[in-house]
């Protein structure tokens, strides 16, 4: 039975349309990190362009719980204020998804794990979302 199940979820899921795209691509909009300005918790507005695409997928899938984790760039370092950036991102970005019309029971996790190194910064100052 379990098999059978396994295998309608799985044709389900491949067989999912939003506005005539596959669901696989409104997922990976939904599961794109979102990024900051330097020292900044607002989002970005094509962030924000990425983030509405995601909408449609997390709308779709009421059942699916979402994970955000903030990070900040090491400029600065491990201080208390990339620290408080990395989790206000986050925050930010949870606020948004509810304001958009996820409940706020879908949203599990909110971290912020403060520096991040390595990479372009620029790359540093985001929200990674995954979508379980």
């Amino acid at each position: 039975m379990k098999k059978y199940l396994f295998v309608f979820c799985a044709i389900a899921l491949t067989a999912c349309q939003h506005n005539e795209k596959p669901c696989s691509y409104y997922r990976s909009m939904a599961e794109t990190p979102v990024y900051f300005d330097f020292g900044s918790s607002q989002i970005q507005e094509q962030s924000k362009v990425t983030l509405d695409e995601g909408l449609i997928f997390l709308k779709g899938h009421r059942f699916r719980r979402i994970q955000l984790d903030g990070f900040a760039d090491e400029i600065g370092g491990e201080s208390d204020f990339n620290n408080d950036l990395s989790l206000k991102r986050a925050e930010t970005v949870r606020d948004y998804l509810i304001n958009q019309g996820i409940a706020e029971k879908r949203i599990v996790t909110v971290v912020g794990h403060g520096v991040e190194k390595g990479k372009p910064r620029k790359s540093h100052r985001r929200v990674d979302i995954t979508v379980k």
